[in-house]
């Protein structure tokens, strides 16, 4: 889910890290090889789903770029089917069943760190999402790590309870996605191509 915007311009830099040559393209995410979790904290235990399914696409050009990534709601696993039905039911996963992240990404001073801007749309509605990124070049593919939080209430997702005390309403959202040249998607068995960007 991100988040994933840095990781195209990862790719930017050499592996030495002494140059920096803008690569121009169309890359992919390689669903089979990341990873996407979410984590809700409760007084009494935390719950933590994850998920490699998703679609990811980002385009380059210079030190700028833009990216998506979409992500199937009913995908995530916590290891627990009655806890993830209920979770389904909440976020109303038949009338909303795509978390989605579009933006714009730009990279910072820092070494292998950029910064993402754009929005992040999940139960149907779509608020505003800054957050910085780190990625780094791994020869031929790109790992982006990313981790940030949404509120509950801000997405009008009613908290759940246990023993009449809801979790709270910061759920940490993190990421370790695998992106590769959309010509190269093949070898990660990605067939699937975002048509918004």
């Amino acid at each position: 889910m991100t988040p994933l915007l840095t990781l195209l311009f990862s790719l930017l830099f050499s592996s030495t890290g002494q140059t920096q040559t803008p690569l121009d393209g169309d890359f992919t995410v390689c669903s089979n090889q990341s990873k996407l979790s979410y984590k809700v904290v409760h007084k009494f235990h935390e719950v933590k789903g994850v998920t490699q399914e998703m679609e990811g696409r980002a385009v380059l050009k210079g030190d700028q770029g833009e990216v998506m990534i979409r992500v199937p709601v009913t995908s995530f696993d916590s290891g627990n089917a009655n806890r993830d039905a209920h979770m389904k039911e909440v976020i109303g996963a038949h009338r909303f069943p795509y978390v989605v992240f579009k933006g714009k990404l730009k990279k910072k001073n820092e070494p292998n760190r950029f910064t993402a801007n754009g929005s992040l749309e999940f139960h149907g509605i779509e608020n505003s999402l800054e957050t910085e990124v780190s990625a780094n070049d791994e020869g031929n593919q790109v790992r982006v790590t990313l981790s940030f939080l949404i509120s509950l209430e801000k997405y009008k997702v009613e908290r759940p309870s246990l023993l009449f005390v809801k979790v709270d309403d910061a759920v940490t959202l993190e990421g370790n996605l695998i992106f590769v040249s959309s010509s190269n998607k093949a070898s990660c068995n990605e067939n699937k191509a975002l048509k918004l960007l």
